[in-house]
């Protein structure tokens, strides 16, 4: 699939769990993966990871989020966190309000 070709993708039914991937690296041909989360306060995000096949961009919405790899950093809302594939990364709510 071409990420020159547009979709829409439905809100979901329910949440089960914290993360949800919206649209994949197989929806934007490998371009780009959309996910959205909600992370309790003091909670740890995913483990560290790396994508192999598409970026990952982060636009956080409330909250902190922290990126706690080699370049640790806090996103407050209103900023987005762009990580490159190939690049290992772990995210946390290390605050006290939902991210």
């Amino acid at each position: 699939m071409s990420a020159t070709l547009p979709f829409v993708t439905p809100p979901p039914a329910g949440r089960f769990s914290p993360w949800r991937v919206i649209a994949g690296g197989d929806r934007t041909g490998g371009a780009v993966s959309f996910c959205d989360a909600r992370i309790p306060p003091g909670s740890p995000g995913p483990g560290r990871h790396t994508h192999t096949h598409e970026d990952e961009a982060i636009y956080v919405v409330a909250g902190v989020l922290t990126e706690a790899g080699e370049n640790r950093f806090e996103a407050e809302p209103q900023t987005l966190v762009w990580l490159p594939r190939q690049v290992p990364h772990v995210l946390a709510n290390l605050s006290d309000e939902e991210v």
